[in-house]
């Protein structure tokens, strides 16, 4: 998990274009009926994947497909791909591989009284059409994710409602592995609700833990380690009880979570513990989604009752400190289960709306967070270098200057926090070297860890990060 620590990330950008608002959202479903829960991915060559189940009846659901190539601005004919006449389908997910191949995980609810029960299920997309769906395990809360090596995990929880254990399998090279169960213990609850993969294929899961099985279920991070194929699980927040939380990780590889549970609250890991988790608003959230972008800006949305219906509210912090907030939309009746992506330099949300029981639609809109000249700094354009890094006892920053510039280089840690400012002057064209030797501005000592220097000129910003190990 660990070897995150030895990466050097270097980052050139432009300061973040501040969007006035979202875009106009546009109908993607066009069905006008009793749609529940929608997902969405996009995929490498941008096409934009949107699944969602139609309840027809108490016991019988479609899972619905239809894709976008025009960065949702329109949208395919809907198609069910749950291929079922009688059963209840709900709670779909989709992701997608380094092929562009698609993985729908769902929950299939047989309510009939010789067969009842249900199932995680499974079906994919590669040409030429669907395949079959394929039925993993008896459970609920399918919950899907892809690693690197295009090794697709599915996650269930067995048992319900206040204790039981999420399982899980995984199709590699076409072959589904064994059923894994972590957590085997029937008097604990242990829930799986959303994974993100990172660079080196270790898992990191926000989801629900119990040890009592007296439904009431803490916000939890559970940690999945490649290399060592072991799993580890951390309560985030001890006071806090919940019933939603997502998960996202920054430019360094370290995850944040967001979840409700009387307010909002985000909390993020700083070496081995969480910070202390920060409120964003007082409503109680019906549901929470997180984004973290590659200026590691945080963005969130819930949705929340307003005076006639629900809204759906983004959050974010313009001048790094508040947290603002802007409407996206309303429902007069409600709106489910919003989902975000960020895709080159956009914010998009995918949401279910409903004005009038038991009428709605899926909608997407998006927001532009980053202006395009965002890109990686190249190995031999290295404006800003530090070393020795990681160092113990004092480092280097040197940076080139092309022209006259308002220079300001300081270092913060991984929440955000300002530690050292170094240089704040106006700077001629050259070259220029400073020391940080690992204290604040107050001249104490800061904690080992990963840090940013971050240099801004008059019209750039550049990041790397610091590894200070004394």
């Amino acid at each position: 998990m660990k070897s995150f620590l030895l990466i050097s990330l270097a980052l050139i950008l432009a300061f973040p274009a501040t969007a006035q608002e979202w875009s106009e959202p546009v109908n993607v479903s066009n069905m006008d009926d009793f749609i529940l829960k929608s997902d969405f991915t996009i995929d490498n060559a941008g096409v934009i994947h949107c699944v969602w189940n139609l309840k027809y009846d108490a016991n019988y659901g479609v899972i619905y497909y239809a894709r976008s190539e025009d960065d949702g601005a329109s949208w395919s004919e809907p198609v069910s791909i749950s291929q079922n006449q009688d059963l209840y389908c709900t709670s779909p997910q989709i992701v997608h591989d380094s092929q562009n191949r698609l993985y729908v995980g769902y929950d299939l609810n047989d309510y009939s009284p010789q067969t009842w029960g249900s199932y995680a299920c499974l079906v994919i997309m590669d040409d030429p059409g669907w395949s079959e769906p394929l039925t993993l395990a008896e459970g609920i809360h399918t919950r899907m994710a892809v690693d690197n090596n295009d090794r697709v995990y599915v996650f269930w929880l067995q048992g319900a409602p206040h204790n039981g254990e999420f399982c899980y399998q995984y199709l590699e090279n076409g072959q589904l592995s064994q059923i894994f169960i972590p957590f085997d213990n029937f008097y604990e609850l242990t829930v799986i609700w959303n994974i993100v993969v990172d660079n080196n294929n270790n898992l990191h899961c926000g989801g629900f833990y119990d040890p009592s099985g007296t439904s009431n279920a803490h916000p939890a991070y559970y940690e999945y380690n490649y290399a060592m194929q072991q799993w580890n699980i951390t309560m985030v927040s001890t006071g806090n009880s919940t019933s939603d939380i997502d998960i996202a990780l920054d430019t360094a590889q370290l995850p944040h979570i967001c979840f409700g549970g009387n307010a909002t609250y985000h909390t993020s890991l700083n070496g081995e513990s969480w910070s202390i988790p920060d409120t964003i608003a007082f409503p109680d959230p019906y549901r929470v989604v997180i984004e973290v972008d590659k200026a590691n800006k945080i963005h969130i949305a819930t949705t929340e009752e307003a005076d006639n219906g629900i809204k759906l509210v983004y959050y974010h912090k313009s001048d790094g400190s508040n947290w603002e907030s802007m409407i996206v939309d309303h429902g007069n009746n409600v709106i489910f289960t919003p989902e975000f992506k960020i895709f080159n330099n956009s914010l998009y949300v995918v949401y279910d709306k409903s004005n009038i029981v038991p009428q709605g639609d899926i909608y997407i809109s998006k927001l532009d967070i980053l202006s395009s000249t965002f890109e990686y700094a190249s190995s031999d354009e290295t404006l800003i270098e530090i070393y020795p890094n990681p160092f113990g006892t004092s480092t280097c920053v040197s940076y080139f200057l092309r022209g006259y510039n308002v220079v300001r280089l300081y270092i913060k840690d991984l929440d955000g926090k300002h530690i050292k400012t170094l240089v704040a002057e106006d700077q001629t064209e050259g070259n220029y070297m400073i020391f940080w030797d690992g204290t604040n501005d107050c001249m104490q000592r800061v904690p080992r860890g990963i840090y940013f220097c971050i240099l801004t000129t008059n019209k750039h910003q550049f990041v790397k990060n610091i590894l200070y190990l004394p």
